[in-house]
């Protein structure tokens, strides 16, 4: 998988982590990187999330837009939005970011990315 790196964006930069698998913790032994975080909930490692923690959830697909102040890193709902490519809901979820929420539609609209059989087709591709 991959996650962008929540502190790297509150800087300013764009930091994409690819995760090796081995335990939820990025980089694997805290080192490599100048941050550390839970690959499972994108949390602050030490701070928001350790081995122990038990209520990591995957925040959703991650959307970084720039603000005034710099980039702000949103997510979205994975699931939802499968289920707007399948045409089973009307609408894609929303963006949620720290300082509020894109509509769906607006998101989708702005990027051009409104016709949900080629999303899906593209989709089923993956990510290799």
């Amino acid at each position: 998988g991959f996650f962008f790196c929540r502190e790297c964006i509150g800087g300013g930069m764009l930091m994409l982590a690819v995760h090796g698998g081995e335990c939820k913790q990025w980089p694997g032994y805290g080192r490599g990187h100048q941050h550390c975080f839970c690959f499972a909930c994108t949390r602050k490692w030490g701070e928001g999330c350790s081995h122990q923690s038990l209520d990591c959830q995957d925040p959703g697909v991650q959307q970084v837009r720039i603000t005034r102040d710099g980039l702000e890193l949103g997510h979205l709902d994975g699931q939802e939005y499968i289920q707007w490519l399948q045409k089973k809901v009307r609408v894609p979820p929303p963006t949620v970011y720290p300082s509020g929420r894109e509509e769906g539609m607006d998101r989708q609209t702005r990027m051009g990315l409104t016709n949900q059989n080629e999303l899906w087709q593209e989709s089923l591709k993956g990510t290799s």
